[in-house]
């Protein structure tokens, strides 16, 4: 991976994994899109943060916090993106992160510098457990105002 960073002119980079410890050498080229498999939630922010060209991004991220769409939103402003040319990325992760990015997206000002395509990779046994999650939550809410009404 370090070679990559002297192919001054490389501006698409498709790659199985990117290491951590290579990161920093892309912040050397003059990316402007990237697609891997993998990348970790800190990679991204930093990929957006310190590759200077960079426009595109595709990659599967398996985990995703609720600081991850605001941290990355203030690097897009910071970079200059704006509405009519926002920064894309598309990324596939699991269903219960996609419902929370989805959520996020619609409240936090700025989201409008994103055009973020998501999908989810879940095998049919982890949808059905964020499901139960999901009904076991709404089970115990119902219970809750219950007892406040009666109790």
């Amino acid at each position: 991976m370090s070679r990559i960073s002297k192919l001054r002119a490389l501006k698409h980079l498709d790659c199985l994994d990117i290491p951590s410890s290579s990161i920093d050498e892309l912040f050397k080229t003059q990316l402007e899109k990237i697609c891997t498999r993998n990348l970790e939630q800190i990679n991204i922010l930093r990929l957006v943060k310190e590759c200077s060209s960079l426009k595109d991004l595709t990659c599967h991220c398996n985990y995703i916090d609720e600081k991850f769409l605001p941290l990355l939103l203030d690097s897009l402003k910071a970079r200059g993106f704006q509405p009519d040319r926002p920064f894309e990325l598309n990324m596939t992760t699991s269903i219960q992160f996609k419902n929370i990015l989805l959520t996020q997206l619609g409240s936090i000002p700025k989201s409008n510098l994103l055009n973020m395509q998501l999908s989810y990779s879940d095998t049919i046994e982890e949808v059905e457990e964020v499901v139960e999650e999901i009904e076991d939550e709404i089970e115990d809410e119902i219970e809750e105002e219950i007892e406040e009404m009666y109790f």
